[in-house]
């Protein structure tokens, strides 16, 4: 007698999903094996360079508006100060002191309370022309009668000679621009040996 085989039973409708899902959990095990690091694919990473050109035309525009401002303030209180008289100036003392790197200014003052500031500094052939203004003590506030010297620096090198303007406003009077008068010149400087080229 022939041996007879056993015949397979087709599996259940119910249980094909369930076998078909093991065979699929099976594929991509093996798939995952074969794959390789130089194989898998890298989204590029974001550029800086739209970052970079951001912050550069921002850095840009910042110094565009800070020169704006800065010869904006110049030009105004240049243009503000009235044209100065030949007039001499005498209503207190002031002297240059040219002995160090630039020219600095002295008033001899009468009392303490006054105020020395600079008001600007013009170029005029060869020379600078330095404004000054004088701003009186506060009234009803009561100072020893002792005179005071003051200082001022001007900023210009002493190899540059100056002609110093100088004007009095009183302390209340903060808007007045009377126009600055006379004061002195100094001497241009003789070169010496050793500054020769």
């Amino acid at each position: 007698m022939r041996p007879t085989r056993a015949k397979h039973k087709s599996l259940p409708e119910a249980a094909r999903p369930a076998r078909a899902l093991l065979y699929d959990t099976r594929s991509l095990a093996l798939a995952s094996q074969r794959l390789t690091p130089g194989s898998l694919t890298q989204s590029p990473k974001p550029k800086a360079a739209p970052m970079r050109n951001l912050l550069t035309v921002t850095g840009t525009n910042l110094v565009a508006a800070a020169l704006l401002a800065f010869f904006s303030i110049g030009c105004s209180s240049f243009s503000s100060l009235p044209e100065p008289v030949e007039t001499p100036f005498t209503a207190v003392p002031i002297t240059a002191d040219s002995s160090g790197v630039e020219h600095v200014l002295l008033a001899q003052l009468p009392t303490p309370g006054w105020r020395f500031t600079l008001d600007a500094t013009r170029e005029d052939l060869r020379r600078r022309n330095v404004f000054v203004t004088l701003r009186q003590p506060q009234t009803g506030v009561a100072y020893p009668a002792s005179p005071v010297s003051q200082r001022l620096a001007t900023s210009v090198p002493t190899r540059t000679p100056i002609t110093v303007y100088a004007r009095v406003v009183a302390y209340e009077n903060r808007e007045s621009n009377p126009p600055h008068s006379l004061a002195m010149r100094t001497e241009e400087r003789a070169i010496k040996e050793t500054e020769k080229p």
